[in-house]
């Protein structure tokens, strides 16, 4: 999970109405505000908005011109400016397209159902977890959960909307053994056995039913929206970034050497291909081999000898692999070895009443540092992996690196990025401080140009006044 703090105002969402139907009248706010950045993406891909959005556009022309005659013939373009002219009225917006958004998205989801089952994977077993942290840690119980409103917040949308899905968490609580187990059966359950179709069910009944107070609305019904709209979206909860549903930049199935991806950091892990949220700088340089790749390859394959396990079951890095790297560009080599976390820097002892473990650990920032002098510590390394190819899969270049990068910035150009956070039972809209800084940009453009034309007018002004004196 990741740090919302960082990229979103948190402190000053944008508010949705409280109406029980508040994930469909946030994605109306998203939308809204996103309408012109969907256009532009959908053309720099050589489509037309009118063929791509068509059955949004047939949805939602009821809503915008209710006489059926005014209807006919209305484009993308017409569509959009009315929505932008009814976003002027906040509420009401709302109130009308929230209703149409939830159709589309069970539309979308019928149209093809395994790619919503798929999508919305990732959704369930992370709130699963948020689950079992409940029961099993925190040792809450049912009654508890069901009972006091921090408890539903801390859990989410789809446990208060669904008693059918809490309850099956409950019963993998008690029938797995550990948690990825639950997870794989949480899964199967999901895709094969009946979950997604229970789940679409409930949600079919709520469209019908638009006068229900509980519309079970949450990421689950948001996903095939923002997917249709070409939309990425970040799911904040407890101030962290804890899921991704929409549109996600993709590497393309086929590729055969994901693991050196996802121990760079560049995918989320060798079974979910999605490509991080990363610069395109940052992207290069992982791509990239660390200094003297070869070398530091050679020597390993060459000192199996030195890689044996001490009392404390570590492997550490011998004074002849440091000696051997002063040979090269010893700092700038270690300082990437450590970034790609094939080794990591720690204190060592031989005073076993020093501490009560020999080696401590100098990483993070809530470790306080210690004096090697005054506690009899010095540096060294140890390293965290030792097999050539894990190791090669870390610090060589990346196989067909200048491809990884084209897929990338195609799936990266113009995407529109957004932010929603969830406080359990209500969501919000968030606003990226690249919006903010955006803004403040405009608007002193804006103040420059209207500060200048005003001087303009007030030389003219007085270039006139003085002729007419002279």
């Amino acid at each position: 999970m990741t740090d919302a703090r960082q990229k979103y105002q948190l402190d000053r969402p944008i508010k949705a109405n409280a109406d029980g139907n508040c994930a469909f009248n946030a994605a109306s706010l998203i939308l809204c505000k996103v309408l012109n950045d969907i256009e532009v993406r959908i053309i720099k891909q050589n489509k037309q908005p009118d063929l791509e959005f068509k059955l949004f556009i047939d949805l939602v022309k009821p809503v915008l011109w209710p006489i059926k005659q005014d209807q006919i013939g209305k484009s993308w373009n017409e569509v959009k400016n009315g929505l932008l002219k009814l976003a002027q009225h906040s509420s009401l917006l709302q109130e009308r397209l929230a209703p149409v958004l939830r159709e589309l998205a069970i539309n979308l989801i019928r149209t093809d159902k395994r790619e919503h089952q798929m999508g919305t994977a990732n959704a369930i077993q992370v709130e699963f977890e948020q689950y079992v942290d409940l029961r099993i840690n925190k040792k809450i119980s049912i009654a508890a959960i069901n009972r006091n409103p921090r408890y539903k917040e801390y859990i989410g949308d789809i446990f208060v909307s669904h008693p059918f899905i809490l309850e099956h968490f409950e019963k993998l609580c008690v029938e797995c053994k550990d948690l990825e187990t639950a997870k794989n059966a949480l899964v199967n359950w999901w895709i094969k056995t009946g979950g997604h179709e229970n789940f679409l069910k409930q949600m079919s009944r709520s469209a019908e039913n638009p006068g229900e107070t509980d519309k079970y609305a949450g990421e689950l019904e948001l996903h095939p929206i923002f997917c249709y709209f070409g939309i990425a979206a970040d799911i904040v909860k407890n101030d962290r970034i804890v899921a991704k549903i929409g549109f996600q930049p993709r590497l393309p199935y086929g590729y055969s050497h994901l693991n050196y991806l996802a121990n760079r950091g560049i995918i989320e892990s060798k079974n979910n291909t999605l490509f991080r949220d990363l610069s395109e700088e940052k992207i290069s340089q992982a791509l990239k081999s660390i200094s003297h790749a070869p070398q530091v390859l050679d020597y390993l394959d060459r000192h199996t000898d030195e890689l044996k396990k001490n009392e404390n079951g570590e492997i550490l890095v011998s004074p002849s692999f440091i000696r051997f790297m002063k040979t090269l560009e010893s700092e700038k080599c270690i300082q990437q070895l450590i970034d790609r976390k094939v080794i990591i820097k720690i204190m060592q002892t031989n005073d076993p009443g020093a501490a009560h473990s020999k080696y401590q650990p100098i990483m993070g920032r809530k470790k306080k540092r210690i004096d090697p002098i005054k506690s009899q510590f010095k540096p060294t390394y140890k390293w965290l992996y030792i097999d050539p190819k894990e190791v090669e899969s870390r610090i060589a270049e990346t196989p067909d690196s200048d491809l990884i990068k084209t897929v990338w910035k195609q799936q990266n150009e113009n995407l529109v990025r957004v932010g929603l956070v969830n406080t359990g039972c209500h969501w919000n809209v968030l606003t990226t401080f690249a919006e903010i800084d955006s803004k403040k940009s405009r608007s002193r453009k804006q103040s420059l140009f209207q500060d200048h034309h005003q001087i303009n007018e007030e030389k003219t002004s007085n270039s006139y006044s003085f002729g007419m004196t002279f």
